[in-house]
């Protein structure tokens, strides 16, 4: 995938706009120069089923998945909770699969980068939710640098207003629960917490705010 710059801004191939600001994180401009603008950011293009994508677009009119999941959101969470200790891409892809009973699609290779494979789920076309995970590394039994990037929106889980949502406050203390730390945060401009591990680079970033979030990225590994 492929993204444009001008003076302005880059636009990535699923028309996502990240503004050339000071402002502007370093794993955000990152991700959208992967063209998978959904992680850890602007997780509305593969967390909206409108013209975010050309997968989406085409199942708009009859969608495999329906835009409610038939999960709750607790549910979703609580198998999603021990993914996040993997620290290896390929685990995370075959995991991800057994723990949710879904597949993703055949890999997406990047021809810079001959060690990449993004393994990507479509909501709508191949989840109930926007699923990518992006692997940096051959050997599938060592560990190498991965994102996993998940966006959803207020009505996948059912009526957020009610309180049928992944709450921010849950996700902070399971995972203070799990050995993470508090990082930096944005309440003003990306609406954003971060979370750190150990000393390996490790990060994960959930995105939304209170009471309830609509997505979450991990990061495994330094660059």
């Amino acid at each position: 995938m492929k993204t444009i710059a001008n003076n302005d801004h880059l636009t990535t191939a699923t028309g996502q706009k990240y503004p050339r600001s000071s402002r502007q994180p370093r794993w955000r401009r990152r991700f959208a120069a992967l063209g998978l603008a959904v992680a850890l950011g602007s997780l509305p293009a593969l967390a909206q089923s409108g013209a975010a994508s050309p997968a989406a677009t085409a199942s708009a009119a009859a969608p495999a998945y329906p835009e409610r999941a038939p999960f709750s959101a607790q549910e979703f969470w609580q198998k999603l909770l021990p993914l996040l200790d993997e620290e290896n891409g390929y685990r995370m892809k075959l995991r991800f699969e057994e723990t949710f009973g879904m597949q993703f699609p055949p890999p997406r290779h990047a021809h810079e980068d001959p060690a990449y494979r993004g393994f990507w789920a479509y909501v709508g076309k191949d989840w109930y939710l926007g699923v990518g995970v992006d692997v940096f590394g051959v050997d599938p039994l060592i560990r190498s640098k991965m994102r996993l990037s998940i966006g959803w929106t207020f009505k996948t889980f059912g009526n957020a207003g009610q309180g049928e949502c992944v709450a921010l406050e849950t996700v902070r203390n399971d995972l203070f629960a799990r050995g993470w730390t508090k990082g930096s945060s944005d309440r003003k401009y990306a609406r954003f917490d971060k979370f750190v591990r150990g000393n390996k680079g490790d990060l994960i970033v959930v995105d939304g705010g209170e009471p309830c979030i609509t997505g979450l990225g991990l990061s495994v590994g330094r660059d």
